[in-house]
């Protein structure tokens, strides 16, 4: 059992023990103090392991570069540096300093020494059962366990020089060790020192969403606890999901820190914390922004990165995919604090009022990709081109590369789309078919004159120069147009053309707000007002008429 206290202000100090197998999260806002409480529980706790949020994560070798007894001098020696001095906890000797990661790979390999020698001397023993436990605790089978466990596509292995290496599916042959990706080592130290622990070792682990994604994090801690049921974790995090998979565990939320005492009050649920509370602690809410498309939306996606910095872009189909991704996360908002919106081409859509009542936007352009061509975007292109040519005269050119021919095909590709809109918006579920709750009732105008009369409105725009309007309602990257634009900039093609584009984008704020009309804020209301959680009512399926 461990007993850890919170020195309080204005009331009795707090006294929690955590017992073998179980588990305390530390909750609270950046600031409040969670790492300098983790910090002085671990020098208190002379037998824990300290694994520190703003650890150091780089290894200078894959080879194990030290000897038995330079790896206890130096655990001692790292271990010495986190009991002294005011400002320790800030210090890159914090814990994890080059010292204590390459004690953590002599272990690594000295433990596996140690159990393939007990492994060789019950074969030729007979002792099958020991043959068996010793094999199962293999210190590097247990590591790769925990990566398939977290959904880590690597393993690691030991070659004849002690040296570690990698193996990563779809990546041919290996590589050191030292090589892997900031997360993978994070792993790999968060894995091993649980692994390598000591009996009933209390584990302070401080915000492993630091460098590690939720979906990684939860299943490697989770599956860490199993093998080592005698260990004691204190948790601190930003993440409110881990404690929530952890009914029967313990929560501390911490409030502030004056540099003596702690602001702290211990909690029996996840599920009765406050709102307000949970949002100070998460943070900002998350933010998903789902988009037409499959995999070939993943060319979109650094465009909608620059205009939605800091949200997930989540492509899912068509624009129905997206209307029910949205409502569905919406309503869901009691189980996460995410917060959804879509944005859908517009596509000559004659729906766009419901699909905003449900918290999706449509582009001020047919599609996506529309956007590198914009008249604000070709504009701003002008000022850093170095060419001497007028807005005018290159949507001129631009409108004078569409032939009748791709008039023809993109107004056909147009009804199509549109016809396939209206069926998708009425196409019944397996169990609305069914069970009959529904009727399908499909209506279509015919198809010959709405082809008619969108190629005269195609060719009226052309004729009379108008680029905007043309790419508001017609699909121009499968026309010339776009080569005419990024040619007569003095790109060589629309590659090179597009990546200037982002480069503009990213770094110029006032062109980026230019074009909020283009591709609208599907957070912001008519007031621009900040985004805020809304259930949107699921529309159920109409009674069927008998």
């Amino acid at each position: 059992m461990t007993t850890l206290n919170v020195q309080r202000p204005s009331a009795d100090a707090l006294s929690i023990e955590v017992a073998e197998g179980e588990a305390l999260y530390v909750l609270g806002a950046n600031g409040s103090g969670k790492s300098t409480l983790l910090f002085n529980w671990g020098k208190q706790d002379k037998t824990s392991n300290l694994i520190s949020g703003n650890r150091d994560i780089s290894f200078t070798s894959a080879a194990v570069t030290t000897s038995a007894e330079q790896s206890s001098q130096q655990e001692a020696q790292a271990r010495n540096q986190i009991d002294h001095g005011a400002t320790a906890r800030f210090s890159r000797q914090n814990h994890n300093n080059a010292n204590w990661l390459n004690g953590l790979i002599f272990k690594l390999k000295s433990r596996g020494d140690y159990q393939n020698a007990e492994y060789v001397k019950a074969d030729q023993e007979g002792r099958e059962d020991d043959k068996v436990r010793a094999y199962s605790d293999m210190p590097i089978k247990l590591l790769n366990s925990a990566f398939v466990s977290a959904n880590l596509p690597i393993s690691l292995n030991w070659d004849d020089k002690s040296k570690l290496n990698v193996k990563k599916e779809g990546i041919e042959g290996e590589y050191g060790f030292n090589e892997m990706s900031d997360g993978e080592r994070s792993a790999f130290i968060i894995a091993a020192s649980a692994i390598l622990a000591m009996q009933a070792t209390t584990i302070f682990l401080d915000e492993p969403e630091r460098h590690l994604h939720r979906s990684i994090s939860s299943p490697l801690l989770s599956y860490l606890r199993q093998i080592r049921p005698d260990l004691k974790w204190v948790i601190s995090t930003h993440d409110l999901s881990l404690p929530r998979y952890d009914q029967e565990a313990q929560i501390l939320i911490v409030y502030a820190f004056d540099g003596s005492n702690w602001q702290a009050d211990k909690i029996d649920n996840i599920s009765s914390l406050d709102p307000l509370v949970a949002e100070a602690i998460y943070g900002a809410r998350e933010k998903v922004i789902f988009v037409e498309g499959g995999a070939e939306a993943s060319l979109d996606l650094p465009l909608y990165k620059l205009f939605f910095a800091g949200t997930t872009i989540v492509p899912c189909g068509t624009c129905k995919d997206v209307r029910n991704s949205v409502v569905s996360l919406n309503n869901s908002s009691g189980l996460h604090h995410m917060v959804a919106g879509g944005i859908v081409d517009s596509d000559n859509r004659h729906d766009l009022s419901s699909l905003q009542a449900d918290g999706i936007a449509a582009l001020g352009v047919y599609a996506i990709e529309s956007v590198y061509y914009h008249p604000t975007v070709i504009d701003a292109v002008l000022q850093v081109a170095g060419v001497t040519v007028a807005l005018s005269d290159v949507l001129a050119a631009a409108c004078a590369s569409i032939s009748d021919d791709n008039i023809e095909a993109l107004a056909k590709d147009a009804v199509y789309k549109s016809f396939r809109q209206e069926f998708e918006s009425k196409r019944l579920s397996s169990s609305e078919l069914l069970e009959q709750t529904s009727d399908f009732q499909l209506t279509f105008d015919d198809p010959t004159a709405k082809l008619q009369e969108l190629k005269e409105d195609l060719r009226a725009l052309k004729d009379s120069g108008n680029w905007e309007g043309l790419i508001q309602k017609m699909k121009i990257k499968s026309t010339p147009s776009t080569g005419r634009v990024a040619g007569t900039l003095g790109y060589k093609g629309t590659k090179e053309y597009e990546i200037a584009v982002r480069k503009l984008l990213a770094k110029d704020d006032a062109l980026r707000q230019n074009l909020g009309a283009v591709i609208p804020n599907p957070f912001s209301g008519p007031a621009g007002d900040a985004p805020q959680a809304r259930r949107i009512p699921v529309r159920r399926p109409a009674e069927h008429q008998t």
